[in-house]
């Protein structure tokens, strides 16, 4: 992703946040469906820029605080946050709305952010560092329902679900948060 590409997306972002914050709730919602869009018509390879990186170091004690308390590698952590929003709190709507730094899908997921006293409302999740807690506490949950073989496996889980497991070869969102993980590895430095 160009910087130019970058600049124009984390302004809409902050044009987002703005909204949600002072205006009316369904503007805000126009402008999130409307963002999100152009943002999924990246690639799995395009999901990380030198942004990114400056992001996962800002919020390094963040991150590394969710990953703890969930005992999980806060690098995966900052890579699937890095590829899910470029390291941005968002909102997609996907039929249940996915929330936060790690895009946590919220008509799935939401039982586990009540039971772990993360967050009762989804757009609670829109607090960076509530997101990064909620994608570490989703993580933990996968490795302990699903003991997996492979970070690419927990990934595909993380994304598809229950599906993966069927799978008979890695799926690209796993791929891509694997490839992710040397970057993050950098930044959280």
């Amino acid at each position: 992703m160009s910087d130019e590409n970058e600049a124009r997306m984390v302004a809409a972002v902050e044009r987002c946040a703005k909204l949600l914050n002072e205006a009316t709730w369904w503007l805000a919602m126009v402008c999130a469906i409307l963002f999100v869009g152009t943002f999924h018509s990246c690639t799995a390879h395009a999901r990380w820029s030198p942004g990114s990186a400056e992001r996962i170091a800002e919020q390094a004690p963040m991150i590394r605080l969710a990953a703890g308390a969930f005992d999980v590698d806060p690098v995966l952590l900052a890579a699937l946050g890095a590829h899910e929003t470029l390291a941005l709190p968002l909102v997609a709507f996907n039929g249940e709305g996915s929330w936060g730094t790690c895009q946590v899908n919220w008509g799935h997921w939401g039982w586990l952010m009540a039971e772990r006293g993360i967050a009762t409302r989804p757009e609670q999740l829109l607090d960076p560092g509530l997101g990064w807690l909620a994608g570490a506490a989703v993580l933990a949950q996968l490795v302990a329902d699903y003991p997996p073989r492979s970070v690419v496996l927990l990934c595909c889980l993380y994304s598809t679900g229950t599906a993966a497991l069927a799978y008979h070869t890695d799926c690209p969102h796993g791929l891509a948060v694997e490839r992710n993980m040397a970057r993050a590895r950098r930044a959280l430095e």
